[in-house]
């Protein structure tokens, strides 16, 4: 059975995000192996959120044309991803927010401690 023409461009252009922000979310670690973190998260974390934005958007606009033409699968599939970028979304937020409301420095401090509980 051959698929909507629109389907499968939105198809690729959901691999193509998804790719591109595996690409980006390694390029800011190996940034921040390399240089100091401090001066970079607020950015990185704007930088994502732009990127999962993006997503967002064209997700739902991928939904909404597979449902006009019957591709329920191909519907099923954005709607899962959907589902994970808007977590995605509301992490970057969130952690943005509390850099607006603490300071980047208390940010940082926070996250020091953070893995200190963990390797306990």
């Amino acid at each position: 059975m051959r698929g909507n023409d629109k389907v499968h461009k939105d198809l690729s252009e959901a691999l193509k995000a998804e790719l591109t922000a595996i690409n980006q979310y390694f390029l800011h670690g190996k940034m921040c192996e390399k240089i100091n973190i401090g001066n970079n998260v607020k950015a990185q974390f704007e930088s994502d959120l732009a990127l999962e934005i993006h997503a967002v958007k064209h997700l739902n606009d991928a939904i909404k044309v597979a449902t006009e033409v019957g591709d329920n699968a191909s519907r099923a599939l954005f709607e899962e991803i959907l589902g994970d970028e808007e977590e995605h979304v509301d992490y970057l937020e969130g952690q943005l927010h509390a850099i607006d409301e603490i300071g980047i420095e208390n940010y940082l401090a926070q996250q020091l401690h953070k893995g200190d509980k963990e390797d306990n």
